[in-house]
């Protein structure tokens, strides 16, 4: 098997207990509340850190403790960000580690991010299209820089590594969401209702969700069609 395969299945091997353990978790503490697909882009990030879901439980549950109306009115897993950040930087420096041992990763997380920006504008033939994405490298060149200022270290030390990659997810998330609004502007009112208006079977599947799900689950189909329309799907299928 190839060796990016081989790295892939071993990654998917540790994050499927992941999820299923963090699942468990939402289980018992929110009965009545769904994983959205934001809230497992988090969970695939916080997964890929090494560190085991029961931390992160154990972790949100203290936090929790001492905010217990923190998710009374709005349930976003994203909310918790900062302090699983919290929770994986205590882990590493929990960790024993060789006076010069290097972070595990030192690539950039920013420049694939980047270099997918730029091939999917070149395989576009709308200049319209071109200039909204030309416009999302410049955002997401800027928060590169500006996480390098903030965390110099983020290539020589782990626990900045980590958060200068916890920081370029969530500045991509920024950036899809800019591409998204840009996008939106350019459709017709007709062709917006089309792109937002749940087929019959994504209804019925709505109703089987608690409403906050529900309204999650429209907002990301909406988000997947638009992004089919403008055939820009490969972007926003990045985790």
């Amino acid at each position: 098997m190839h060796r990016d395969s081989l790295e892939q299945a071993s990654q998917e091997t540790t994050l499927m207990p992941f999820l299923t353990t963090m699942q468990r978790w939402l289980n018992d503490c929110f009965p009545t509340r769904q994983f959205s697909s934001t809230d497992i882009f988090y969970l695939f990030q916080w997964a890929r850190s090494g560190i085991p879901a029961t931390d992160f439980m154990a972790g949100f549950n203290e936090f929790l403790a001492r905010h217990p109306g923190f998710f009374d009115k709005n349930f976003r897993l994203s909310r918790l960000k900062y302090e699983a950040e919290r929770i994986i930087a205590r882990q590493i420096r929990q960790r024993p580690q060789a006076p010069h041992e290097p972070p595990p990763i030192t690539d950039d997380p920013y420049q694939p991010l980047l270099e997918a920006v730029t091939l999917c504008g070149r395989a576009l033939a709308n200049p319209m299209l071109r200039d909204i994405l030309r416009q999302a490298f410049r955002d997401l060149k800027q928060t590169q820089t500006q996480a390098q200022q903030k965390l110099p270290g983020w290539c020589t030390h782990a626990e900045d590594y980590y958060a200068f990659k916890a920081q370029a997810m969530i500045d991509w998330q920024s950036v899809l969401q800019k591409i998204y609004d840009a996008c939106l502007a350019c459709l017709t009112p007709q062709e917006i209702e089309t792109l937002t208006t749940l087929s019959a079977k994504e209804k019925v599947h709505a109703m089987q969700l608690g409403h906050e799900a529900a309204q999650h689950y429209q907002k990301a189909r909406a988000r997947e069609k638009l992004a089919q329309h403008f055939d820009l799907l490969a972007l926003f299928e990045i985790m």
